[in-house]
């Protein structure tokens, strides 16, 4: 799957956060009683951490959302969620990951305002699962009625301007929150956010096709043929991996091992132009030793995907794709005679089913992001999305050639999937952009060694 880096230092919850106090706590400082004021909000509890980075304060929410916001009867759910703290009468980011927060989750716009920022978790991930895992009440709709009632919250405490940013699934998370509530912030910023059409949406795999130099695609259909055909080669690599992070990171491993492999090498084309590091740009010769192969193999794809602890960490996020969000269609055709496992005929997309949930039913909703598109080229001001040129995504995303909105949209050429602001040649088109819509002064951010690399 195209879930690569996505931030997962604990399926479980804080380890390794020192915790101060909480909203209950009667003997320890709280300048300007902010801890106190937010544990009176009304179903919020309230602990304060060691903040991470250079910011005042830090605190985990508990809040209290019901599983259906249309529906009161079907009762509520609790929500995690981190606040970093700066100053009440600074702007606030509406961090919007799309999956578990973290309470060292830093969105680039949070530091660019100097501003505070809540990063929430997903509903029915990790921290946030209302009930059941049943998925009934997982709709970009109900999302973005969580989002809100944060920002009603919140919005006691923090009154100024709010601005939600959101990266990849992410991004559509905040993008839904401002299709439904188009007046809770000012403005939006959405990184490398796919518009897929279908459960099979096959542009993706189209615009791989042409980049890089003559011959490149080619180059890749080889690679992934030698994998295959060298399977008694490659699967001792898989099973030594498979071995490594059992012992060392507790993972457990359920999958049969040849249908990682075939697996893996169909992720490996979207992978490969999706985090295209400039070190992996270079696909060894077919002829090269099993482990060569491997080596950039795994460098470009990532195996740990494959495991029972990522299988259920990402479950939520295969029904959304197959249900609202849409999926990426493979081309396989080339390896199709090649493949033991994969029944690519037994299923809508084989990719993608093979890993959702057991037992759920999976309808698709083709309406969803229609209608959040239309909004968006119709309503959607205030709106910056920003797209990485070899990024595969980009050739879904939206078209504002129409001009019905003050919405900016930029491509930056040479970056991949992880972009930021400071990577492009436009930055400034968005930083005045923004300090218009928010009514405060942003910092430009500068290039780093790995610039555009986000967490």
């Amino acid at each position: 799957m195209s879930y690569r880096r996505i931030v997962f230092s604990s399926l479980i919850g804080l380890s390794g956060l020192l915790f101060v106090s909480c909203s209950n706590s009667t003997g320890l400082e709280d300048p300007d009683s902010l801890r106190g004021r937010i544990g009176n909000l009304k179903g919020v509890t309230v602990v304060e951490l060691v903040p991470y980075y250079n910011y005042d304060r830090e605190f985990l929410l508990d809040i209290e959302q019901p599983i259906d916001h249309q529906d009161s009867s079907a009762g509520t759910f609790t929500q995690r969620a981190y606040l970093l703290h700066n100053d009440e009468s600074s702007p606030m980011v509406l961090a919007s990951g799309g999956f578990a927060a973290y309470a060292d989750d830093l969105h680039e716009m949070t530091q660019a305002f100097d501003a505070n920022q809540i990063s929430m978790t997903h509903r029915y991930f990790s921290g946030a699962i209302p009930g059941s895992d049943d998925y009934q009440y997982l709709t970009m709709e109900q999302a973005a009625g969580d989002y809100h009632r944060i920002v009603e919250l919140f919005k006691e405490i923090y009154p100024e301007s709010w601005l939600s940013s959101g990266f990849g699934k992410g991004g559509l998370a905040a993008l839904s929150h401002r299709r439904f509530y188009p007046d809770d912030v000012e403005a939006t910023i959405a990184y490398s956010t796919p518009f897929l059409n279908s459960q099979t949406d096959s542009r993706p795999m189209e615009y791989i096709k042409s980049l890089g130099e003559i011959g490149t695609y080619d180059n890749i259909k080889m690679f992934q043929e030698a994998l295959l055909k060298r399977r008694a080669e490659i699967l001792p690599y898989i099973y030594y991996f498979m071995n490594y992070t059992a012992y060392n990171y507790y993972y457990t491993w359920s999958m049969n091992v040849d249908l990682i492999l075939e697996l893996a090498v169909m992720d490996y084309p979207f992978d490969y132009w999706s985090y295209h590091d400039e070190d992996l740009i270079e696909i060894p010769d077919t002829s090269e030793s099993a482990e060569t192969l491997f080596d950039h193999f795994y460098q470009v794809v990532t195996l740990d995907y494959f495991s029972d602890d990522y299988v259920n960490y990402l479950s939520p996020s295969v029904y959304q794709s197959m249900t609202e969000l849409g999926a990426v269609a493979y081309d396989s055709d080339h390896i199709k005679d090649l493949l033991t496992v994969v029944d690519l005929d037994s299923s809508v997309n084989f990719n993608y089913e093979c890993l959702a949930p057991a037992d759920i039913e999976m309808v698709y909703n083709s309406n969803a992001l229609t209608d959040l598109q239309n909004w968006l080229i119709s309503d959607g001001n205030n709106i910056v999305y920003l797209y990485g040129e070899l990024d595969p995504i980009i050739s879904t995303a939206i078209d504002l050639s129409g001009g019905a909105t003050n919405a900016i949209k930029l491509i930056q050429a040479g970056e991949d999937h992880y972009i930021g602001i400071a990577a492009f040649d436009e930055a400034d088109q968005v930083y005045n952009a923004l300090r218009d819509w928010m009514g405060f002064e942003i910092e430009p951010l500068f290039k780093t060694a790995t610039p555009g690399k986000m967490e």
